[in-house]
């Protein structure tokens, strides 16, 4: 006997809510730390919890999306406990609190929620590499100490329109 799985489809308000998270954390990561992946790491071990999560969630009936937001709120605050010594963790963790909070609060089916995380954090990289961000704001003027190459690169993102 096989099972079938049956993807789950996204509507395009929910597409919109994955390019929203995913946009807005390869931006903070870009602030934070461009050379560093450590939004997208934080993120996926988000994910990870609430896909144990979800099956609990189910079987005691609690509302997933209070639950969601009350642990992200719970992981922003205490952050620094459980971020292994790295400075960073806690502005990872705000991001990311920051950044699902609105979007994902009218969302109420803890499957989709999981797949529009899921997709958002695919499209982090995406964003991060610049494909569709303005990338403008994250190239460094010439400050001393800059590299040529960051400078001969802003001057080529400001020919392009960028």
């Amino acid at each position: 006997m096989t099972t079938e799985i049956t993807p789950l489809e996204l509507t395009d308000v929910q597409w919109q809510i994955a390019h929203k998270i995913a946009q807005e954390l390869a931006e903070q990561q870009l602030q934070i730390d461009p050379q560093k992946d450590g939004i997208e790491t934080e993120f996926k071990k988000v994910l990870s919890y609430l896909r144990e999560k979800v099956i609990s969630v189910d079987q005691k009936g609690e509302n997933f999306s209070k639950t969601f937001s009350i642990y992200l709120e719970v992981l922003k605050k205490n952050s620094k406990s459980i971020g292994h010594g790295k400075h960073n963790t806690s502005n990872y963790h705000a991001a990311i609190e920051k950044a699902c909070r609105k979007p994902l609060s009218n969302q109420d089916n803890p499957e989709k929620i999981l797949v529009i995380l899921g997709w958002a954090i695919r499209l982090i990289r995406y964003y991060k590499q610049g494909e569709s961000l303005n990338s403008q704001k994250y190239l460094k003027k010439e400050k001393a100490g800059d590299s040529p190459s960051k400078t001969s690169m802003a001057a080529a993102f400001e020919k392009l329109g960028f």
